[in-house]
């Protein structure tokens, strides 16, 4: 009785018939291919393992492909087709950050390493190569700086993305991406976040001028509701509700581009709490724009949304100046209202909307702060000797 693997596209279907390998697939052109590849591997040590059954199936698929669209000269380099791929993601209407993502991704690490490969050249151990690469921090304006499994895995998904388009176009028949096993992500262990006094102590050593004042309201905003900052950056005053008491989350600014929140709970409605309605008071007293369509947190000499980049280098020099070290992302902002909100009770469900999170998971990581009433009761009682009250043993 035959025993297949699962079928990917583009990979064709390996099997087990009669003690022998086998593959089936389907050419561009539509015709179906089932042919033997060779005898399963025995305790001798003869015949192939699954591993190279499969890369046998592959060298069989890509000499059974039909001839590419264009002539070899007109075949794309490997990063011709990433810029191109880059393109047609501007023609179609994607975010900015998407397609100006695939360029940099072009820029700082394919072109380094992959130079005037053709696209048809590149192989799965060639993709492995360029993963190890970037984990020795290949690429990149210093070139010693490694890349975090995270960031590899994006670039390697704008590479599969870029061999889909060349199966497409007809360039290759097989997507290598789907031969090479990505790098792990380890699972988040810690966070980091400010306790109220040292949010406060950053808060009071903000700049005297008129962008630090505005500064020192935007922190307490991350702190006190947890936006983002490209929630901060979209946040007008319309989206402040003062009779209900609530501030509304419906923009966000990514590269200068205004959309709605990357997911359906990313538009949504968190408390406002007394303390920072007030600091928003003051602020909207100060400032010159005042329309209900114009920034809360924009330049108070522009009007315009304020630089990412110059925020986060203000906000580590008040850090800095406050002798508050354990933080040097803005985000951490945001970490601390989850952290004080499950400290307080907060039920995670009610967290997780209050944070617009996607997935239920990451909520879960405030779950830690989570006050537990009688927990340690619980446990005593539940190891009490028998006829031994909880609670009356040495320690009592």
């Amino acid at each position: 009785m035959a025993r297949s693997t699962k079928s990917e596209y583009g990979l064709g279907t390996l099997y087990e018939k009669h003690g022998a390998w086998y593959g089936r697939w389907h050419t561009p052109s539509g015709q179906r291919r089932n042919r033997k590849i060779g005898p399963i591997s025995g305790a001798d040590g003869s015949g192939l393992t699954r591993p190279e059954a499969r890369r046998e199936l592959t060298l069989m698929m890509e000499k059974d492909g039909t001839a590419p669209r264009s002539t070899a000269e007109e075949i794309p380099t490997l990063v011709e087709l990433v810029y191109a791929l880059a393109d047609r993601l501007e023609t179609r209407g994607r975010s900015r950050s998407h397609f100006d993502n695939v360029r940099s991704h072009a820029r700082t690490k394919i072109a380094p390493f992959f130079k005037d490969l053709r696209v048809d050249a590149v192989t799965d151990r060639d993709l492995e190569r360029f993963m190890a690469w970037c984990a020795r921090g290949g690429g990149g304006r210093t070139g010693t700086r490694p890349a975090a499994p995270q960031s590899i895995r994006l670039y390697m998904g704008t590479l599969h993305s870029t061999f889909e388009l060349a199966i497409r176009r007809r360039y290759i028949v097989l997507n290598p991406c789907k031969l090479v096993d990505l790098p792990v992500v380890p699972d988040r262990t810690d966070i980091r976040f400010l306790t109220s006094d040292e949010l406060e102590a950053v808060i009071r050593h903000a700049e005297d001028d008129d962008l630090g004042r505005m500064e020192a309201v935007l922190w307490r905003t991350c702190a006190m509701v947890g936006l983002r900052m490209s929630e901060t950056r979209g946040f007008r005053w319309r989206d402040i509700d003062w009779v209900a008491r609530r501030v509304r989350i419906r923009k966000v600014i990514v590269r200068g581009e205004v959309k709605a929140p990357k997911s359906r709970r990313g538009s949504r409605s968190v408390p406002l709490p007394t303390a920072l309605a007030r600091e928003l008071e003051l602020h909207f007293q100060r400032t010159a724009f005042t329309g209900e369509d114009d920034l809360v947190f924009a330049h108070p000499h522009t009007g315009k949304p304020y630089d990412g980049s110059k925020a986060l280098k203000r906000y580590k020099a008040a850090c800095e100046r406050a002798g508050v070290t354990k933080t040097n992302r803005l985000h951490d902002l945001r970490h601390t209202f989850g952290t004080q909100m499950a400290s307080r009770g907060v039920p995670m469900r009610t967290l997780q909307e209050w944070m617009g999170h996607r997935d239920f998971a990451t909520t879960l990581i405030y779950a830690d702060y989570s006050p537990s009433e009688h927990e340690a009761e619980m446990i005593d009682a539940a190891w009490a000797p028998s006829g031994l009250p909880a609670g009356r043993g040495a320690f009592a």
